[in-house]
């Protein structure tokens, strides 16, 4: 159960993490465009626990300050959509997907087709 109360739900962050680490981090205008951003302090840590905890090599992990500027995670999602984070931080992450898939997958070659 999830009572809004005195909690600002309109600033999220979402945050990027690739086998184990923050490879950026967004926050969403209301037209829907995103702007890279600096966390606050605690919210990379949590990004990658909630990943490692759900056992997900990458994920986009949605939060917010909670109280006492505690993060608080509303969303962890395997599959988030790339290209609003790949042109407001200017990191192709699906390069760092895929060097995460061919390492733990012991594949030497790159992957054709797709342009890394």
């Amino acid at each position: 159960v999830f009572l809004q109360g005195d909690l600002d739900l309109s600033k999220t962050y979402s945050l990027y993490v690739v086998d184990g680490d923050v490879k950026g981090t967004v926050t969403f205008v209301k037209d829907g465009t995103a702007t890279q951003i600096t966390p606050p302090y605690g919210m990379e840590s949590t990004a990658v626990d909630a990943c490692a905890l759900l056992g997900l090599d990458f994920g986009c992990v949605t939060m917010i300050e909670g109280r006492n500027q505690k993060p608080l995670v509303l969303d962890v999602n395997a599959c988030a959509p790339f290209e609003a984070f790949n042109d407001a931080c200017g990191i192709c992450i699906e390069k760092a997907i895929a060097e995460t898939v061919r390492k733990e997958n012991n594949m030497i070659s790159d992957f054709p087709g797709f342009g890394f």
